[in-house]
């Protein structure tokens, strides 16, 4: 099979994002099932370097003004027999099946959500965007059940059209390199509550922050570490949660590391005493199968997709409850040696069925489905 991966973007690629490709292209590169791979990016990424020897090829700047108008021609002239566009883009190119993925929910679910005006355009405009790339697709790659719930349900999609592939996630390997994090002197006995990704209100950050003067009060020393950088036009929603902390006298309890190294981050996860997931809009949440592959005491909100994937490995609350939460952290904290154990097991072992292989393979079937429909090898 020959197979073309089109990262279509306005430009940029995000952490996250660069990471599954980069989990990824190298297993379809060696796949037997995939004779030839090319990867078209945006030539702003700066992904070359990292992607090693699978053969990736930047765009003309500016090329997603006009049409994707190289993009097309390169396909023409290389003739796949499939294109996978994981980026929720709609590109017509005539004569061959298309396959898109959806990862991306806050624009499906909340693109007003507290965001600035600004922003709200750029969600709506995605959702737009994400709905047309689903329609006009072969066949629709969803990143977990609540994706393809949602496109059925509210945009009237066919689910026989489509298919759910969950990421994969690295199980950690010991040591944990302290020395490689050294913002946390004030942390005694590694006694901190973590959480991280991109400082955005669809994080839900707020219900954290007011929880956490409660659970201070209940567990005087402890502290909370907050990972992740703050994302372009998001200031006013970062001061929103210092003035909530500010508010409860707990500042000087707060640690905000900003963007961390994979390394930092897995140091964070092992060492926390309780990891919490307090997001309103996820598809495949990274951060949630990293937490539960270090066996992570988790306690998350029980908005979906969460537990689709903690299951029983973790502590829930309602969001917008931060007493619930509370309450709910302070029930993790009080667990004794033998019950982190267990719990710590157990979200390991859930951890392990989101493996890459099994990524790359389902994502494999689904392109090969997307090829056999295409050219009408079996009525559906």
């Amino acid at each position: 099979m020959k197979l073309l991966l089109a990262n279509l973007t306005n430009g940029g690629l995000s952490g996250g994002y660069r990471k599954y490709l980069r989990k990824i292209l190298p297993l379809l590169q060696k796949h037997p099932a995939v004779d030839e791979l090319t990867v078209l990016v945006p030539p702003q990424s700066e992904i070359v370097r990292e992607l090693g020897g699978v053969p990736v090829a930047p765009w003309p700047s500016g090329d997603q003004r006009r049409g994707f108008e190289w993009v097309k021609d390169r396909v023409k002239r290389l003739t796949p027999d499939v294109v996978f566009i994981p980026t929720a883009r709609s590109a017509y190119f005539p004569r061959m099946p298309i396959v898109s993925m959806i990862r991306n929910m806050e624009p499906l679910r909340v693109p007003v959500g507290g965001n600035p005006f600004g922003e709200v355009i750029k969600n709506f405009g995605r959702a737009h965007s994400a709905k047309k790339a689903s329609i006009d697709a072969d066949r629709i790659i969803a990143v977990s059940g609540h994706v393809k719930e949602f496109l059925t349900n509210k945009w009237g999609l066919r689910p026989e059209k489509i298919g759910v592939v969950y990421h994969g996630v690295d199980i950690p390997t010991a040591p944990y390199h302290s020395s490689a994090f050294l913002n946390l002197e004030c942390i005694v006995d590694r006694r901190f509550i973590f959480t991280a990704g991109s400082i955005r209100p669809a994080r839900g950050l707020e219900d954290l922050l007011s929880a956490f003067g409660l659970v201070l009060d209940a567990v005087p020393g402890i502290k909370l570490v907050i990972a992740g950088s703050i994302d372009p036009g998001m200031g006013a929603y970062k001061s929103r949660l210092e003035k909530i902390l500010k508010r409860s006298g707990v500042v000087s309890s707060v640690v905000w590391t900003g963007a961390l190294t994979d390394m930092q981050m897995s140091w964070c996860y092992h060492n926390c005493s309780v990891f919490v997931m307090t997001s309103r809009a996820e598809a495949c949440p990274n951060v949630v199968l990293e937490a539960m592959s270090h066996g992570c005491i988790s306690v998350s909100t029980d908005t979906d997709p969460m537990p689709e994937f903690y299951a029983d490995t973790a502590l829930y609350y309602s969001a917008a409850d931060h007493v619930m939460l509370a309450k709910a952290i302070q029930s993790a904290l009080a667990l004794d040696k033998s019950q982190r154990m267990e719990r710590s097991a157990n979200s390991k072992s859930r951890a392990a069925l989101f493996s890459w292989d099994v990524c790359v393979n389902r994502t494999i079937q689904e392109l090969v489905e997307a090829v056999k429909i295409f050219h009408g090898s079996y009525k559906e």
